[in-house]
């Protein structure tokens, strides 16, 4: 396996979605594992209204994200394989972030 640093240089988006769909068993349901991330109810609601039951909270992620201003999803990606629940934690801030603003200022 190449070092984390040649990943960053190579890895594509697309690859990022394909990473990341492999972390997670499919059975996951996008709402349990919002909540089991701990992400604000809002968010996890709105994930969850736009995933079909049986779709991975991963790839919805994935889609706010390529909806959002570019980020370097291949970072996030390095993380999350080194920790998962770290690394879709800070995803998923990101898509609050971009998505939520309102919410992240307090």
């Amino acid at each position: 396996m190449a070092e984390a640093s040649a990943v960053d240089e190579t890895l594509t988006p697309d690859d990022a979605v394909d990473v990341l769909n492999e972390l997670l068993p499919a059975q996951n349901k996008s709402y349990e594992l919002g909540l089991k991330l701990k992400l604000p109810q809002h968010v996890v609601e709105a994930i969850h209204k736009e995933s079909p039951s049986d779709r991975c909270l991963l790839q919805i992620l994935i889609k706010f994200l390529q909806q959002a201003e570019p980020i370097p999803t291949w970072r996030v990606i390095v993380d999350a394989l080194k920790n998962p629940v770290v690394g879709l934690t800070a995803l998923a801030r990101r898509v609050e972030a971009a998505h939520f603003p309102d919410s992240t200022a307090t």
